[in-house]
């Protein structure tokens, strides 16, 4: 991305308008609709204003990195994920964090009652533990190798290319005209695609399920 539509991010954002973000950084509003027009360039004074303003890095608001922040920064270029996918993490993790810290409230002022029956253990499953088990699991490559041909099943053909013999396609599919014994007649199209993908992806979450439950069952 460049520094224009970055700067239309950040007032989406915080749900500016032109005039509001330029009252906020004492600029015209013309001089906004110019940045990102991309008509003018962003004078560094603004920059480091807009930076600080709403606490994103200089390089973010001149384009030259597409992370918010030199934490995201950092990650993004150790693990690719973006900088939407690196805050709605740490979303989840400062969900997790305060449903933990209120369910400490919560068994303090029922223990402060002196009623342990009523002391219940966190119900609630948290995101974090979830993700982990899921990147930790032996399914994990496999889940999202598939998940990946699902979201582009015009390019699952080269999958089923290598792939196809491994599966048995009566578990997969009933007895239709279309779909043959064997898998080697099979017509190879997005819609087809698409159904294969979506089985395979539905096999996978079985499996992860019963893994889940095992785990879970270990730890008791």
């Amino acid at each position: 991305m460049s520094f224009t539509s970055h700067i239309s991010e950040i007032r989406d954002t915080y749900q500016l308008t032109q005039q509001e973000l330029a009252d906020k950084i004492h600029t015209s509003r013309d001089c906004v609709s110019y940045w990102e027009t991309g008509k003018r360039l962003i004078p560094m004074d603004k920059a480091i204003l807009i930076a600080d303003t709403f606490n994103v890095t200089v390089d973010y608001v001149l384009g030259r990195s597409d992370c918010t922040s030199v934490d995201n920064e950092y990650i993004h270029q150790q693990l690719g994920l973006s900088d939407n996918a690196i805050n709605k993490l740490r979303t989840m993790a400062a969900h997790d964090k305060c449903l933990i810290e209120s369910n400490k409230k919560n068994q303090k002022r029922i223990a402060a009652k002196k009623d342990k029956s009523s002391v219940r253990p966190l119900l609630l499953p948290l995101y974090t533990d979830t993700v982990n088990f899921l990147i930790e699991s032996k399914l994990f490559f496999n889940l999202i190798s598939t998940l990946s041909y699902f979201l582009n099943s015009d390019r699952f053909s080269k999958f089923l290319d290598s792939h196809f013999k491994k599966i048995d396609t009566n578990s997969l599919y009933p007895a239709d005209e279309n779909f043959i014994a064997g898998g080697c007649d099979i017509p190879i199209n997005g819609d087809t695609n698409k159904a294969l993908a979506k089985n395979l992806l539905d096999i996978q979450l079985n499996k992860l399920s019963e893994e889940f439950k095992k785990k879970a069952a270990a730890k008791k």
